[in-house]
């Protein structure tokens, strides 16, 4: 049904463009989604003229966080190992920290400020504690501040977190005494809202708006980070079905919400998402599925298109098996239950190694994210006039076509992919382009891009920066399994 539904309205788009051109309508709005920095039409596209791009590598920018969940063994070898990943940050939480406030969890805190890595101690269903546990870490320069876990808009009896409106009280008495102390509140994923909470129902934008107003807020007057955090794993297998491997539709939603509220917002927001570095679930159709080399770079090139400041692994150390839970003993992360590293630390150390090539002047963009247009691949189109992407329909508003990309007058992709439009501080447009699709179908995709004036571009591959130039202003990527490439055209 909904195949012929999007048929009959691309009937009926065809003929309103045809009446609007007879009454030449072309000069007006192309009915996408409004932004504070989109929405430049192909004519505006098409006066580019010749730039000079900034010197990138000089200039200064903020410094992309990688993260993790779940502390492996407090010691300086098991520390230096999670350092050597790539990671810079920590979530100190998990068993191996012992209690808050505790031996094992100075332990961590003192390794944590030998080594340089930034900390947020945990503090969910504990937030009781902050301040006593504020007057320790505040004299550790590594503590940023305290993380709580997937807290809703008020108490829940579901999963026993204290609600983000009960929280509040407790936020404002910790910022009247530590203002530098960061919070960063985790949520649920856009998905998760239908669940039976035990709370008044809510959308997902009473959610954000019940953050922004209860915790967000009280640092409206401060420097301090204001972090917009969410939790949300794309890589599904159902054992029970003929194609068994795929991602979930709601992914690109629930990514898209927290973009949109940092691109929207009159405070400065950081934005963090995790990732799914691990396989997780014990139902026939869960995340029981360990994440190869490209379903991360998947992952990661995707929420870097949507201009994510921080990205954070789910897990790092492996968590206990418990009969019954989340766990098996055959589900392990970065490092095993031992200890050991695996070759998920391996092939995360390589990515995370490979996005640190290029996450400096990729920072110097983000900020000033647009949007992400998604395209449908014409391999499929080709074969069905009225083939869809179920990912790409759940999305709120993405860019409605080319004419939204500064200085594009055209791009197609062979398979379905993503172009995430971001702006670096004077204008400049930046593209992150990524083959979008399950990993385990193997498609490459190629994507080619149209330019009006632009006949030069740095482009980054595998993190390696290339200054190609352009023939007929034309750029052609070719995109491998879960790639996804960094582009800046200019005219020089």
């Amino acid at each position: 049904m909904k195949k012929y539904f999007k048929k009959i309205l691309g009937l009926i788009l065809t003929m309103t463009i045809g009446l609007c051109s007879l009454i030449s309508c072309f000069g007006g709005n192309d009915g996408g989604s409004s932004s504070r920095n989109g929405g430049e039409s192909e004519s505006t596209a098409s006066s580019t003229e010749s730039s000079k791009l900034p010197d990138y590598e000089k200039e200064n920018a903020d410094k992309m966080v990688f993260n993790a969940w779940f502390t492996p063994e407090i010691s300086e070898e098991s520390f230096k190992a999670y350092k050597e990943c790539g990671f810079n940050y920590m979530f100190l939480q998990g068993n191996n920290i012992g209690t808050l406030g505790g031996s094992k969890m100075t332990e961590a805190m003192e390794l944590c400020e030998k080594l340089d890595i930034k900390v947020y101690v945990d503090v969910t269903k504990a937030e009781t504690a902050m301040l006593t546990l504020a007057e320790k870490l505040t004299k550790y320069k590594c503590f940023m501040g305290f993380n709580y876990d997937e807290p809703v808009i008020h108490s829940s009896k579901l999963n026993g977190t204290t609600g983000i409106v009960e929280l509040s009280p407790f936020i404002r008495e910790l910022k009247s005494k530590y203002p530098q102390v960061e919070f960063l509140v985790n949520l649920n994923p856009s998905s998760n809202v239908s669940f039976p909470w035990g709370t008044e129902p809510f959308t997902f934008k009473e959610y954000l708006q019940a953050l922004s107003d209860n915790i967000l807020s009280v640092y409206s007057d401060t420097n301090t980070r204001k972090w917009l955090s969410c939790d949300d794993y794309p890589l599904y297998r159902d054992t029970s079905a003929k194609k068994q491997y795929y991602l979930k539709t709601e992914w690109l939603q629930c990514l898209e919400y927290l973009a949109n509220e940092k691109r929207d917002s009159e405070m400065k927001l950081d934005s963090n998402f995790f990732i799914q570095s691990m396989p997780f679930g014990t139902e026939a159709k869960s995340r029981n599925r360990v994440p190869s080399y490209n379903d991360l770079r998947l992952q990661m090139y995707t929420v870097m298109a949507f201009g994510y400041d921080s990205v954070s692994f789910f897990c790092y150390g492996t968590p206990p098996a418990v009969e019954g839970g989340e766990f098996t003993e055959e589900q392990i992360a970065l490092v095993d239950r031992s200890g050991n590293k695996t070759e998920l630390w391996t092939n995360s150390q390589k990515l995370i190694s490979e996005i640190n090539e290029f996450s400096h002047t990729y920072m110097q963009f983000n900020d000033n994210w647009v949007g992400v247009l998604p395209l449908l691949g014409t391999n499929n189109t080709a074969k069905d006039d009225m083939y869809y992407n179920n990912s790409f329909d759940t999305m709120i508003s993405p860019l409605s076509g080319a004419n939204r990309l500064k200085g594009v007058k055209s791009v197609e992709a062979t398979e379905d992919s993503i172009v995430g439009y971001m702006q670096d501080k004077n204008g400049n447009p930046g593209y992150m382009v990524v083959n979008y699709n399950d990993t385990t179908e193997n498609k490459k995709s190629v994507v080619t891009f149209k330019f009006a004036n632009y006949n030069k571009a740095y482009v980054y591959i595998d993190g390696k920066k290339k200054e190609v130039t352009l023939k007929n202003n034309e750029l052609t990527l070719d995109l491998g399994v879960g790639e996804g490439v960094f582009v800046i055209p200019y005219a020089g």
